[in-house]
């Protein structure tokens, strides 16, 4: 009996060891921790012991912090932090293949933390009635709220393992933080993003990007007389034999005015397009996204469901 009781001990004594062992090991216990302002991250910010038994690559340790500023009317400034001591990665695993898209997963765990220090320092401006006790709850509120998205983001994404849901959270995170908006005289409106390429002359205007793995168009034609059966000619291109339609409405209205939605693959390219065409008078307007027409494809559809509900024409919604 006493030598089952040793036994049992032993095991104890052993399982609590390897408990706060691994504790030690998240928390870097004898190393100090070093923070980072929100930026772009490089696998040298990774300086935590990897995580036994973990079946990830990497983890990322991000919060927000409320941060002294004489500037703010509370005094206090919402800032979003990387812990660098408490961030790892299994390097192990890390090959010239998976990098780049690991690391990008894992910062756009950080640019979350961004999107909602933003929003919270957007909502303290609004309220300056607030106490110190009330400005800590609404820090540890909004640090649960990017706990909650975190999870989110990783379980739509597998942890960035569905490409195009990944794209799709890059584009929806992109879209606070870096999108910028272009307006036609034209009178066309709508979002834009780093890199964009403008193509111009006496009868045309387009801006185009390449990102998330799809494209982009904005785009205005001046039509001469010659133009004027361009809604026939684009039905006539829909027609070809290496085009599969999965949808395609034709408006025509009064005041020569006209409008085509498609969607459509080219079977060659396996590529789907979102293709929106509409002539007011003498202007013809498109709008078109195209990704790649897959299997895993519902976070590129996503993404351009997103895109053309910003698109407005004389401030008019493209999709209603």
């Amino acid at each position: 009996m006493a030598t089952i009781t040793k036994i049992r001990i032993g095991i104890l004594l052993f399982t609590l060891s390897i408990i706060i062992s691994i504790k030690l090991i998240e928390n870097n216990f004898y190393k100090p921790h070093k923070i980072n302002d929100w930026k772009q991250l490089e696998w040298s910010n990774f300086q935590g012991i990897p995580r036994p038994f973990s079946t990830f690559t990497a983890g990322i340790a991000s919060d927000i912090k409320l941060v002294e500023d004489s500037t703010s009317k509370h005094k206090y400034y919402a800032k979003a932090y990387q812990n660098e001591t408490l961030s790892w990665v299994n390097k192990n695993d890390i090959t010239p293949n998976n990098s780049t898209h690991l690391l990008k997963h894992e910062q756009y765990h950080f640019n979350i933390a961004e999107v909602l220090a933003r929003k919270l320092n957007q909502a303290l401006s609004t309220d300056t009635s607030l106490s110190e006790s009330d400005l800590i709850d609404s820090l540890v509120r909004y640090n649960m709220l990017l706990n909650t998205e975190n999870k989110k983001y990783d379980k739509e994404t597998d942890h960035g393992l569905i490409i195009s849901q990944q794209k799709y959270w890059e584009y929806k995170i992109d879209s606070v933080l870096f999108r910028q908006t272009i307006s036609m005289q034209e009178g066309l409106k709508g979002p834009l993003f780093e890199d964009y390429e403008r193509l111009s002359d006496d009868d045309f205007k387009n801006y185009r990007y390449y990102k998330y793995n799809m494209g982009f168009k904005l785009g205005i034609q001046y039509l001469g007389e010659e133009d004027w059966d361009i809604d026939d000619k684009i039905i006539t291109f829909l027609s070809s034999d290496n085009i599969e339609i999965h949808y395609l409405d034709r408006e025509t209205q009064a005041n020569n005015q006209f409008g085509i939605h498609s969607i459509y693959v080219m079977k060659e390219q396996q590529t789907k397009y979102n293709f929106h065409s509409i002539r007011i008078d003498d202007i013809v307007y498109s709008i078109i996204t195209t990704y790649p027409y897959s299997s895993d494809s519902t976070g590129y559809e996503r993404i351009s469901k997103s895109f053309l509900s910003s698109i407005t024409i004389h401030d008019k919604p493209l999709i209603n």
